[in-house]
């Protein structure tokens, strides 16, 4: 079913759960901006959103965000990476793919709830970001994705007001939770990443 029609307009702003500080995977400098992820470093005057040297995964941690809520030190940082991306929004290729959009749903926020950042710029992102992983929920692959999937899209449902994304993502999200998770806790792909995800 396309949930294409559903209305984004309306924001609802949370009482947050604390968000636990993830890694420092960047350090800004006068001139350029490094990141790092497994194991690998780079540094963009001007960020590729599409970087592709290192390999998907490499770039797919960089349109994550995860860093982005490491520590309030850091918060005019994220901003300008943020502002950044929208700015290169319609020119990103991988970063868009469902699982990366996922991540970044969850991420930016967490980032705007603790924060207290409601800016139309990140609203700008997470809307088309919902719009289009409504859409093109990766059933195909099933997994941690589409957990993923399920998450992102009942995080968004909680700060739009639309009682039909809340029904279905929440639906989706239990019915995967119940299929994946083991009943010693563990996720049944039994990876050590994806059990500590969990």
């Amino acid at each position: 079913k396309s949930y294409s029609n559903i209305s984004l307009d309306n924001f609802n702003k949370l009482n947050f759960f604390p968000v636990i500080d993830t890694m420092v995977n960047y350090v800004k400098t006068e001139n350029s901006l490094e990141f790092e992820f497994i194991n690998k470093k780079n540094s963009f005057k001007n960020i590729d959103w599409n970087y592709s040297d290192f390999g998907k995964l490499w770039n797919y941690n960089l349109n994550y965000f995860e860093y982005i809520n490491y520590d309030n030190t850091k918060t005019k940082s994220s901003l300008d990476i943020i502002y950044n991306f929208k700015e290169n929004y319609k020119l990103v290729k991988s970063g868009l793919d469902p699982y990366p959009t996922s991540l970044r749903i969850i991420n930016l926020i967490k980032f705007i709830n603790k924060n207290q950042l409601f800016d139309d710029n990140i609203l700008f992102v997470i809307k088309n970001d919902v719009k289009r992983l409504i859409n093109n929920i990766e059933y195909n692959l099933q997994a941690n994705h589409l957990l993923e999937n399920s998450f992102a899209l009942f995080f968004a449902s909680t700060i739009f007001k639309s009682n039909s994304l809340i029904s279905f993502s929440k639906k989706l999200l239990l019915t995967e939770l119940k299929k994946q998770i083991t009943s010693d806790g563990a996720h049944y792909e039994l990876s050590p990443m994806y059990h500590n995800l969990i």
